[in-house]
């Protein structure tokens, strides 16, 4: 098992094999220039960013912190769960 702090502290190829590896890919976000793809790997979230000129990855971020899924979340649909 990865712990966020070993991840947080590994390289950036070291940290893209674990998520080939091991890693759920959950949901995805984009704007004009970046592509975000949520990930979980053990007991963590990670987000990495893409450039989606080159397709290369920009940035790789562990976090357990719920509050940085609210942009994930908000493209859930739960209509369903309300429906009459």
């Amino acid at each position: 098992m990865v712990t966020i702090e070993d991840f947080c502290d590994s390289d950036s190829e070291t940290k893209r094999k674990l998520l080939l590896q091991r890693g759920m890919r959950l949901l995805s976000r984009s704007t004009k220039e970046v592509k975000a793809v949520l990930f979980e790997l053990d007991s963590f979230y990670v987000e990495v960013l893409y450039d989606r000129r080159t397709q290369k990855m920009i940035w790789i971020n562990g976090f357990d912190n719920m509050d940085l899924l609210e942009p994930y979340l908000q493209q859930i649909d739960i209509s369903f769960v309300t429906a009459g």
